[in-house]
């Protein structure tokens, strides 16, 4: 399992919230999760992506924010000229880019009024794929060949394979929702909070294959050895209240929230792929690759290195930190809530990584 994805969420002080979370220390917490995705299962579009987004809102202020939510929905409604029922982010990108900034930003702030984060994490279906063989050339190659169309696609068949290995989809849906989960759970983890994860149902086989798998690896991380010698979280367990599917998103305004940020995710990313593609490399990196820049970590006393951080250009870091001049995307007004500060993706060959907003910096992790 990547290490940057569950090792960085820890860094909560990267983010300019982690003095409004503090308040919140010791407490329980709802974090709801929902999904984008285009062409995704099939794992060989060009285009196809996957998004998970995570808004996290301590329990006890989740009562006030829904009341205080009310007058945005009804306003929401009122502009799509429509009989709506939920927040829905197909119904919100239709809006006037005027429109969409003005709801944004009465968001941001009910948000921010109750201490909530936000998390966002996106993958096009082809880095999915790089990051199997990425995995199967360790040890035998430096890079992944410009000829690897062989080795894509008998990487895409292996994960096919694995979609269909569990009620519905969800032999490949935990190793996707894995992610954003193990890092919330990082994060919460890190202030002693208790938190409950709050998922649009699908499929009841399909959900109670999905909840078992996510509760016996959080277990198993925060119990494992290698955790504890990179003297990561070993208490993940402790924290954990279980996956919540009995909800449905008409009836869960968390996971509306949940459903607006995804959306935005997705078009946040496709609008600056720059962010995927600068610094993406077919090069394997690994602990005796040579990159200008490396992270560390210490395990079992010894300093090694666990990823290369690339710097952006200004014009790049300003993509996240300024309003999008063309209207794309009203992401960037969310930004101080970012969970530790950062946005998670794959870069355009395959390698986890954490885009850090305010350090203007990317991190790709290790093979």
């Amino acid at each position: 399992m990547p290490t940057s994805w569950w090792t960085q969420p820890n860094a909560a002080s990267n983010s300019p919230g982690r003095a409004l979370w503090e308040r919140y220390r010791g407490e329980e917490w709802l974090v709801f999760i929902d999904e984008s995705f285009f062409m995704f299962w099939e794992l060989t579009a060009k285009t196809g992506y996957f998004c998970h987004a995570a808004v996290g809102v301590p329990e006890r202020e989740y009562a006030e924010l829904k009341a205080n939510l009310d007058p945005i929905f009804r306003d929401f409604v009122k502009l799509t000229g429509q009989s709506l029922t939920e927040f829905k982010h197909t119904e919100f990108k239709r809006l006037d880019y005027r429109e969409r900034r003005k709801l944004a930003l009465r968001l941001r702030d009910a948000l921010m009024a109750h201490g909530a984060f936000v998390a966002g994490f996106y993958t096009q279906a082809r880095s999915f794929v790089f990051e199997r063989v990425r995995i199967k050339l360790m040890d035998e190659a430096d890079e992944i060949p410009e000829d690897g169309d062989g080795l894509y696609e008998e990487a895409a068949r292996e994960l096919r394979a694995e979609l269909q290995q569990g009620p519905g989809e969800s032999g490949i849906i935990w190793r996707v929702l894995w992610r954003p989960v193990i890092a919330v759970a990082n994060l919460l983890s890190s202030l002693g909070c208790g938190y409950k994860i709050v998922c649009d149902p699908r499929d009841k086989k399909e959900d109670k294959a999905v909840r078992a798998v996510i509760e016996d690896l959080v277990v198993r991380t925060g119990n494992s050895r290698k955790a504890a010698e990179m003297d990561l979280r070993v208490d993940l367990d402790l924290h954990f209240r279980g996956i919540d599917f009995s909800k449905t998103s008409d009836q869960e305004v968390g996971l509306q929230l949940a459903d607006l940020m995804a959306g935005e995710v997705c078009e946040f990313f496709k609008a600056n792929d720059e962010l995927l593609t600068y610094g993406a490399t077919r090069k394997l990196v690994t602990a005796t690759s040579n990159e200008p820049m490396n992270t560390v970590a210490q395990i079992a006393g010894q300093v090694v290195k666990t990823g290369v951080v690339h710097r952006m250009p200004a014009g790049l870091q300003a993509r996240i930190l300024r309003p999008d001049r063309h209207g794309r995307t009203v992401l960037p007004y969310f930004r101080r809530l970012f969970a530790a500060g950062t946005l998670t993706c794959y870069s355009a060959f395959g390698q986890p990584r954490h885009i850090e907003v305010f350090e203007g910096l990317i991190e790709d992790q290790c093979e």
